[in-house]
């Protein structure tokens, strides 16, 4: 009967360790389902959509150039970084390069988070790469380095130099902060929101680590110095007890002096662990 009893204990316990593991799965595949569903039945293909009517015609341009489109509307090609141009320069094959490209690139970072670890960064960057990669590809690889800045300082620098115009003239700056199709824009202040609170994010994340890095570091390098102290604390202590002869070996010692009081000095007299004498 005990034996029973504790078969069903550890099945229980087998049951529960299990039961996060599957969630887990399960909510992997149904993000990477729906990033697929959404890429192959969602309406950005048709030529009146916003996004796909300025940002695939972009890159039929030079970079920088302003051309016209429907409703009378000007749009700037791709007011970001060379960066940003040559990381989404698969999209002048067209939408369904592009996005085969995106979902790679993605499921590749993805993998590579996921072994990393821990394993809930790894889950927390593939939520927010839903939106970013159906929604908002623009902003897919800031979002990118913003997120692996958690492990590296120099990444959470490259997230807001791709988003900028750098390499760009002067007069697209002024563009890029005064237009309203761009940072003056109401409806792109969710999308910054995002993108500032996880840099942040990873930038708290970062100097955690590293933080606690440091600190673990410093307390071993306190332990090493410990421990050689003592070692040289015994080290001093053994050669003490070396240095003084015992009683034993004190008796044992033979004179052939004919001064008897020159013997009876020599018995008195400290013997040296060490000679100087050739």
């Amino acid at each position: 009967m005990e034996t029973t009893s504790q078969e069903g204990l550890w099945y229980e316990i087998s049951l529960r360790s299990r039961i996060p593991k599957l969630a887990l799965f399960c909510w992997i595949i149904a993000v990477e389902t729906i990033k697929i569903l959404y890429i192959v039945t969602c309406d950005c293909r048709a030529v009146g959509q916003p996004f796909n009517s300025w940002f695939f015609p972009a890159f039929q341009h030079a970079p920088y150039t302003f051309w016209w489109t429907y409703h009378g509307i000007t749009w700037l090609a791709g007011p970001y970084s060379l960066a940003w141009w040559g990381l989404n320069s698969p999209a002048f094959l067209g939408y369904w390069v592009f996005f085969g490209y995106l979902l790679l690139v993605d499921l590749i970072v993805f993998l590579v988070l996921f072994r990393q670890g821990p394993r809930l960064f790894a889950i927390y960057y593939l939520t927010i790469s839903l939106w970013f990669v159906t929604v908002d590809p623009v902003d897919f690889f800031p979002i990118l380095f913003a997120v692996a800045g958690r492990y590296r300082w120099y990444l959470l620098l490259l997230a807001p130099a791709v988003k900028l115009p750098f390499g760009a003239p002067g007069w697209v700056w002024t563009w890029a902060f005064t237009s309203s199709n761009s940072l003056q824009g109401p409806e792109n202040y969710s999308r910054y929101l995002i993108l500032g609170a996880v840099w942040v994010s990873s930038l708290c994340l970062y100097l955690r680590t590293r933080c606690s890095g440091l600190k673990s570091r410093k307390e071993k390098q306190g332990s090493k110095v410990a421990n050689n102290r003592v070692t040289s604390v015994e080290g001093r202590h053994s050669l003490r007890v070396l240095g003084t002869p015992s009683d034993e070996s004190l008796t044992s010692l033979s004179f052939h002096s004919q001064d008897p009081q020159q013997d009876a000095d020599n018995l008195t007299r400290p013997i040296p662990l060490f000679s100087l004498e050739g």
